[in-house]
């Protein structure tokens, strides 16, 4: 299980260096996945979007303050202006990056993944909650 992002195909102009390292990361889990098809092996990456770390919401406390805001407005705030891309509008939280990450890992996943075998996480056409309920569903359903 590879974790890359969004930038690793949406590169931010001030974040080149991110890019660079995300696309590379993207490359490599590509190719394993392709050299490992049929092997039994699957490879895979997570591309979440902005993700509202412990060291983004250090970055943005003094915005926040300044703006009289929160913490999650001011990253909500950040996104809107600088990223609009996300389809939800808002930084994943870590425990959305780690539970898709778990569900990718989990028997409730398809074997394989569809083609991309990309999990897009905030940047997603399936947005993170609607994936992460379906391994819900699917878990309760193998448990009935």
């Amino acid at each position: 299980m590879f974790v890359s992002s969004e930038s690793g195909f949406n590169i931010p102009a001030d974040m080149i260096h991110c890019g660079f390292t995300k696309t590379a990361n993207l490359s490599i889990s590509r190719g394993l996945a392709k050299r490992l098809a049929g092997t039994g092996v699957t490879v895979n990456a997570v591309l979440p979007g902005p993700t509202l770390t412990e060291g983004v919401k250090a970055m943005l406390e003094e915005t926040a303050r300044k703006a009289d805001q929160s913490i999650e407005e001011a990253a909500t705030a950040s996104v809107k202006a600088r990223r609009p891309s996300p389809i939800l509008q808002r930084m994943a939280t870590v425990k959305e990056v780690a539970s898709m990450i778990v569900y990718v890992c989990s028997p409730w996943a398809p074997r394989p993944l569809p083609a991309p075998s990309f999990a897009w996480t905030a940047g997603s056409s399936t947005p993170l909650p609607e994936a992460f309920a379906a391994a819900r569903s699917a878990a309760r359903a193998s448990n009935a």
